[in-house]
């Protein structure tokens, strides 16, 4: 525990079948990356419907944004970091709504069996264009 009194454990590497059991067992999410493409740790975050805070200007915050699920930081500044996570915490209703969009938004973007049929889809077009 800290002075605030928010208590932090830093997991280390974990297996993966054990990740969502410790992801679900979060109150909140943090991503404070100065660079990310399109991070799995955050979708991961998601669909356990974590509400999360990401850092502006990795791409991160387009997803958070277009999901209402979390909030968005400066990564360069520890009190921005620490009043998103503190805005997570300290607002029930706000944190609600973040963990029910957090999850829903995930589950309609990022669906497996959905994405595999769009793939599919895909790829039978394009093997019809070329015959």
């Amino acid at each position: 525990a800290v002075s605030s009194g928010v208590h932090v454990v830093f997991q280390g590497v974990l297996n993966h079948s054990d990740l969502p059991k410790q992801l679900q067992s979060a109150d909140v999410f943090v991503l404070p990356s100065l660079k990310e493409g399109h991070p799995k740790a955050l979708l991961e975050a998601m669909a356990c419907g974590l509400p999360c805070a990401v850092s502006s200007g990795t791409g991160c915050e387009e997803v958070v944004r277009k999901a209402d699920c979390g909030i968005v930081f400066d990564a360069g500044s520890k009190e921005s970091i620490a009043r998103a996570i503190e805005s997570l915490l300290s607002n029930p209703d706000l944190k609600t709504r973040h963990t029910a969009n957090s999850r829903a938004w995930a589950l309609e973007h990022f669906n497996i069996e959905k994405l595999m049929n769009q793939e599919i889809d895909f790829l039978m077009a394009c093997a019809k264009e070329t015959l």
